[in-house]
């Protein structure tokens, strides 16, 4: 059996951090590791925004009032940008999870590149 390497980092924080904390700890120094060498893996923002081309018989965002039309989200893919968003919703969610799905809602990455823009602004009056 191999053993692990003890270095001085390693036994320091195993004195001074509570032992149920101390995966979370290795998590952080990793990407300190990372961020260092230049070869961490950074969040990406992902705009969510409700399809505007659905028929009113399936539209889970009509009525209109008490529901969110748009996300911008920090994650790491696509699925979990769409789970956060539904996980963060209001009315629009009673029957058809459309943050869940295409058919309902559009979501693109937000990349550096391209011309100065609002990203989003959802404005809603009764």
């Amino acid at each position: 059996m191999r053993s692990k390497k003890i270095t001085p980092t390693r036994a320091l924080m195993e004195i001074l951090v509570h032992p149920d904390d101390l995966n979370e700890v290795w998590q952080v120094v990793e990407k300190i590791r990372k961020r260092r060498a230049g070869t961490e893996e950074y969040m990406k923002l992902w705009l969510l925004k409700a399809r505007k081309d659905l028929p009113s018989g399936d539209n889970p965002w009509f009525p209109w009032y008490d529901k969110n039309f748009g996300f911008v989200v920090r994650a790491e893919t696509e699925e979990q940008a769409r789970q956060i968003a539904h996980e963060n919703d209001e009315d629009e969610n009673q029957t058809k999870q459309p943050w869940l799905n295409s058919k309902y809602s559009e979501c693109a990455e937000l990349l550096q590149d391209g011309a100065a823009e609002m990203v989003l602004g959802d404005f809603r009056a009764t």
